[in-house]
């Protein structure tokens, strides 16, 4: 894919990807806001899908350079165990590419954007969503 989508609830990837997302509460910042870790569960995912994922594009929250938001964690961080099985997802430039963009405050926005497009999305479905969202799901295995 080579344009890049303004966000991933823009991507046509977001109704398959948003399932699989999700948000843990990580370190306490100095400003008193809590990091949002934002993952991927891809241990079910075939290694077709997961190039699938790693080719995505979307703009950079802070320059609106295109950047694949899902991304492998090269080695543990901060005390952090290695997370198989997960991708790690950044709407930034990566910390070697530009530092103001991944700590920057739009970095944090889109974070805090993306974690209440995932409550809303998981918010508890009529029978006909449920369906909708099985049968997306089911595509996701076969699509990605």
């Amino acid at each position: 894919m080579t344009s890049s989508a303004p966000s991933l609830m823009a991507h046509a990837a977001w109704p398959h990807v948003a399932p699989l997302l999700t948000v843990e509460a990580g370190t306490r910042l100095a400003s008193g806001n809590v990091h949002r870790r934002i993952e991927l569960e891809s241990a079910g995912l075939s290694e077709r899908q997961l190039r699938m994922l790693l080719t995505v594009r979307v703009a950079c929250a802070s320059c609106g350079a295109g950047v694949c938001p899902f991304r492998q964690r090269l080695r543990s961080s901060a005390g952090r165990t290695q997370r198989p099985g997960r991708l790690y997802v950044s709407f930034t430039c990566p910390l070697d590419v530009s530092l103001a963009c991944a700590r920057g405050k739009a970095a944090s926005d889109a974070a805090e954007a993306l974690a209440k497009a995932i409550a809303d999305h998981r918010r508890a479905p009529t029978p006909p969503q449920a369906e909708a969202h099985h049968q997306l799901r089911l595509r996701l295995r076969g699509a990605l």
